[in-house]
């Protein structure tokens, strides 16, 4: 099994543009109906140049500022 996950192997490269406000509007109302399904806190962040880094210890990108577990 563990081969076969070093196997798959992706690269994700963004474009630096902003989300049309239109899309922000839907992605907004769609976390929102998640969160109050399932009782998670789920946050969408915008123009935050920080919150993804590229670790080169790791080699990928990292979530900063980002909390796991129960808050």
């Amino acid at each position: 099994m563990n081969a076969l996950i070093e196997l798959r192997h992706s690269v994700r490269q963004y474009l630096i543009k902003p989300i049309e406000a239109y899309k922000r509007d839907v992605l907004d109302q769609l976390t929102a109906s998640i969160n109050e399904k399932s009782g998670l806190h789920i946050q969408i962040c915008y123009d935050e140049p920080d919150c993804f880094r590229v670790s080169k210890i790791l080699g990928g990108v990292k979530f900063g500022g980002a909390l796991w577990g129960t808050v």
